[in-house]
């Protein structure tokens, strides 16, 4: 019942998502959902790994990562260029982690 057709679109449409039906109809989903739904329909290669979801980096790459982008959003006094400096100083660390 839960991944009938008429109840996936619902249920995605609620989420703001995409059903999880392959069969689901692109036309009735808002730009945002048919633009995924086009992504994943090409198929693995064209789909970019979540950070948020533990798919791109562990738990403590992905903790650091948000933390600066939280930290650029809440305060007014950090600028764009202050956050991408220490962002590429973590990804500089998890790299050079990564390959030891």
């Amino acid at each position: 019942m839960v991944a009938a057709p008429a109840a996936q679109q619902q249920y995605a449409a609620a989420k703001g998502a995409v059903p999880v039906r392959r069969d689901a109809n692109p036309a009735a989903m808002d730009s945002c959902a048919r633009s995924s739904w086009r992504s994943y329909a090409r198929g693995a290669a064209a789909q970019a790994p979540s950070l948020v979801h533990r798919m791109a980096a562990d738990e403590e790459s992905r903790d650091a990562i948000i933390a600066e982008l939280h930290r650029y959003y809440l305060d007014d006094s950090v600028t764009p260029a202050d956050t991408q400096r220490r962002l590429a100083g973590i990804l500089r660390t998890l790299n050079i982690r990564s390959h030891k």
